[in-house]
């Protein structure tokens, strides 16, 4: 039977959520979600672009111009749907508000008199089936057949003609006194400006709007700019609030500047000139933020990419994932938390032509929606200060005379607050550390099944520990090799150094960007590194919900040896139910099976949930940047987020780069450098290590069998690649 092609964006994810979610209780904030009510014909459209014209005309256009690049947008639930319909919104508002949504903000074209996006606007106001608050928002740029609001190819022009502010007010009061209509703690109406500063005299204006609106009754209004295109040194007089605009402008962007677009986009066309960004770097900029002001209200995005409105010539975020966006969502919405109006605005219900939405697709399904909703829960729940919470030691004893070893550098070296959790297959007595600093001790038996990752898995799943930052170690002995008992002691020297491991748990505290801290030298290419472990990679990113490509498990990098500090976070989203079969029982397999693969797993997984992992021997350079007291915080936060965020370029990864350069001291600011290594020499390196080993017909297999780290130097020194 001949196999259907479907394209990329028809083809259902890993990811994919059947059904929405509701929220469970009442929430702390007031999610507002931008609604673009460009989905039903009207006589401008048909004019400028031929009869019957929507937006779903653009959405349709869409094509991928890279590899894993989510074109065409394909709807689903909804359909491609027609908002002269009332029944549309009626199931959008439904939707919506169980997924702890307060408000749709519809905008509003208003041009000198003329709306020609009136009619979904006025089904909300006068159907009670459409059960959801509503608000406008002023969508006052020229509407032109570009999509940039500028000057070129109008179809209608903003031009503020006599008594703008008198007209305008006339023609939006009675939607403004609907009793759906959103109003502030104060009982005033909110309404929203896209762009205030274009708007001539625009304080004379906020002045005539108010005093319009206390003679309509109102006590006021709550006038709300838009951070598109404002900088925070010259926001427009006149308004009470600002909401944040990504991808155009946040807060945290006042900080770290324009996103630099990827340096290397795999498989984009030659002739393409659209920008790629890497999505993740919103949520890292969030995390870097303590707070913002009280009239700044917080927004997220589920996407961006407008390539379908500007095929070729757009703007695209690339690696968007749910579990992100879930992040994004839950400290944004701490952040509105701490506004007076908790007001958190979401970008957007439905802009599909931009890849901005909520709503359900083929591909994701309610994914969106879902991890929206998981977000605002997530920000409800109150957490404990995490340098309260001992650190959480993980240890697999399969080999019960190491553990003495072991035991004994974790009570030398380890001076934090930690609990303890022991795995083992043996029946051996296994001491308990002599340490003040223990908190906690726990043994738990397990099978010999899945060497030491299937216990990890299984004890991080169900433990009841309440804990942000953990090491995981194991007592490997790598009976399959000579020089197992040496790989081990590098390995533990370097996570339980003999000056102690504060440094780490630090780091961690202090940059809450940071996902693993590996060994050093022992951060190698999963491409070179593969073995037989292939199919099994990819049988386990799909059971996790992770679309890991081709490029990824190429590209990519892992920490051998599967010894590492982590943070907690960073492994969100690993499912032991989904996986737990895939282990078989042990029989000396060395390679190929889901242990060997999950090793090779771990920092995608973190990449993934947008963190970095950093070396050992780097993490003193860090510390001292980020305790530099000598510049101002906003400084250090963008040095930080520059070292962060350059994208590696051999892979277009994000941030991997910083692995190679460790941030400079604070006397030190510049612009990031490129990766200090030396790029792939063309010549072949196998033939090299040959040439090394000329006239000892044994150099090549001692080699093959030095320790990983060892290996690392010998080919640093030989200047081959690492």
């Amino acid at each position: 039977m001949p196999t259907t092609y479907l394209p990329y964006g028809a083809q259902k994810s890993a990811g994919h959520v059947e059904e929405p979610r509701p929220i469970d209780g009442p929430l702390a904030v007031k999610p507002i979600a931008l609604y673009l009510p460009q989905f039903h014909p009207i006589p401008a459209n048909d004019a400028n672009w031929g009869e019957g014209f929507t937006e779903w005309r653009n959405v349709a256009r869409g094509q991928a111009e890279f590899t894993d690049h989510y074109q065409p947008r394909i709807p689903a639930n909804y359909g491609f749907y027609d908002l002269r319909l009332p029944s549309v919104q009626v199931r959008q508002a439904r939707d919506a508000k169980a997924a702890g949504i307060a408000a749709f903000a519809y905008y509003y074209y208003w041009f000198d008199g003329e709306t020609p996006l009136l009619t979904p606007l006025s089904n909300h106001k006068d159907n009670p089936d459409i059960d959801l608050p509503f608000c406008l928002c002023f969508a006052n740029e020229n509407w032109t057949k570009r999509w940039d609001g500028l000057d070129d190819e109008l179809i209608y022009k903003q031009t503020y003609g006599t008594k703008f502010a008198a007209r305008f007010w006339n023609d939006v009061e009675p939607f403004l006194k609907s009793e759906k209509y959103l109003k502030d703690s104060q009982g005033r109406p909110i309404l929203l400006v896209y762009r205030p500063s274009i708007i001539p005299r625009f304080q004379t204006v906020a002045s005539a709007w108010r005093k319009l609106a206390k003679e309509a009754g109102f006590p006021g209004i709550h006038l709300v700019g838009c951070l598109s295109f404002e900088s925070l040194s010259s926001l427009t007089k006149g308004l009470d609030s600002y909401y944040e605009f990504p991808p155009l402008n946040t807060y945290a962007r006042s900080f770290f500047g324009p996103l630099s677009p990827k340096s290397v986009v795999h498989g984009q066309y030659l002739h393409s000139r659209t920008h790629v960004h890497d999505y993740r770097q919103f949520v890292m900029m969030e995390r870097l933020l303590r707070s913002s002001p009280s009239n700044i209200h917080p927004a997220v995005m589920p996407g961006w990419d407008n390539v379908a409105r500007r095929p070729f010539a757009g703007n695209a975020f690339s690696d968007v994932q749910p579990a992100v966006f879930e992040e994004w969502t839950a400290l944004a919405a701490r952040r509105a938390q701490a506004t007076e109006e908790k007001l958190l605005f979401v970008n957007a219900w439905n802009e599909w032509a931009e890849g901005a939405y909520l709503e359900p697709d083929v591909r994701y399904g309610w994914a969106s929606l879902d991890a929206f909703s998981r977000g605002l829960e997530a920000s409800a729940k109150k957490t404990a200060d995490e340098t309260e919470k001992p650190v959480a030691i993980f240890v697999h004893a399969h080999y019960p005379e190491v553990w003495a070893e072991i035991c004994s550098l974790i009570e030398e070296r380890v001076q934090v607050p930690f609990h303890l959790v022991l795995t083992t297959s043996s029946d051996a007595d296994l001491p308990k550390p002599s340490s003040d600093w223990l908190r906690g001790f726990e043994i738990h038996r397990v099978a010999n099944r899945g060497r030491d990752i299937l216990p990890f898995l299984t004890v991080l799943e169900k433990t009841k520990l309440d804990f942000d930052i953990g090491l995981k170690l194991h007592t490997k002995r790598s009976p399959h090799r000579i020089d197992g008992a040496t790989w081990r002691q590098m390995l533990l020297g370097d996570l339980l150094p003999p000056g102690g491991c504060k440094s780490f748990v630090s780091l961690f505290r202090e940059d809450p960007n940071i996902g693993f801290i590996g060994p050093e030298d022992h951060w190698a290419r999963i491409g070179e590194h593969i073995g037989s472990n292939i199919n099994v990679l990819f049988n386990i990113s799909v059971r996790l919900k992770h679309d890991f490509s081709h490029r990824d498990l190429s590209t990519g990098r892992f920490i051998a040896g599967s010894m590492f500090w982590f943070r907690r976070q960073a492994l969100r989203g690993l499912s032991l139910a989904t996986v737990e079969d895939m282990f078989p029982d042990e029989a000396g397999q060395v390679d190929g099976t889901a242990a060997h693969a999950f090793e090779r797993l771990f920092s995608l997984i973190g990449e993934r949930n947008a963190y970095v992992t950093v070396a050992t021997n780097q993490v003193a350079g860090l510390l001292q940047g980020l305790r530099g007291d000598d510049y101002p915080l906003n400084e250090r936060m963008r040095m930080f987020s520059d070292q962060m965020h350059v994208v590696h370029e051999a892979s277009g990864r994000i941030a991997l780069s910083r692995v190679d350069n460790p941030v400079p001291a604070p006397t030190e600011i510049s612009a990031p450098s490129a990766p200090a290594r030396s790029p792939m020499p063309e010549t072949s390196h196998r033939s090299r290590i040959h040439r090394f080993a000329a006239g000892n017909k044994y150099a090549v297999a001692i080699y093959r069998r030095l320790p990983f780290g060892a290996k690392i130097r010998l080919r640093r020194l030989l200047g081959l690649p690492t």
